[in-house]
């Protein structure tokens, strides 16, 4: 795995996870060991959107094999919606984001999102689009919330 972040100015960041993951032995194993990946079907996931994916199904790309996943972030005050004049003065973050997924048997998988983060203390809203190869998969609108404890 290779993470790192990058502060391109006071409130702009750019975040970046690699990981790629195998299995030393692949006899004996059964479902519960194999790799199972961040998910969030659900409309509202506590606290963030980072480093999961957002439309696709629970265990389908579940593994016994190799696999690759990829997680890039953009995070501005400034990306579009505040240029508007009567949203100017809002401090939250908007956000941009790239989910990549690659299992044995399976087309890569891609998401691709846009969030506003920090509304208020309570949490976020977002859109996502996923891909599978170059087909269309599927759009979601979600909301995000922050529980204190809970990150």
């Amino acid at each position: 795995m290779v993470s790192q972040t990058i502060r391109t100015g006071p409130s702009n960041r750019i975040t970046y996870k690699f990981i790629y993951g195998d299995f030393a032995s692949k006899r004996n194993l059964y479902f519960v060991d194999f790799k199972h990946f961040n998910t969030m079907r659900v409309p509202v996931v506590i606290p963030s959107f980072n480093e999961g994916y957002q439309n696709i199904s629970y265990y389908r790309r579940s593994t016994s094999d190799s696999y690759a996943q990829a997680f890039l972030g953009y995070q501005s005050p400034y990306l579009a919606l505040k240029y508007l004049p009567f949203l100017s003065n809002r401090i939250w973050q908007e956000n941009l984001q790239f989910a990549f997924l690659k299992t044995q048997g399976y087309k890569p998988y891609y998401e691709v999102g846009y969030f506003i983060s920090q509304i208020g203390v309570v949490g976020g809203i977002g859109i996502f689009a996923s891909f599978e190869g170059s087909q269309f998969h599927s759009l979601s609108v979600k909301l995000s919330l922050f529980i204190p404890g809970l990150e």
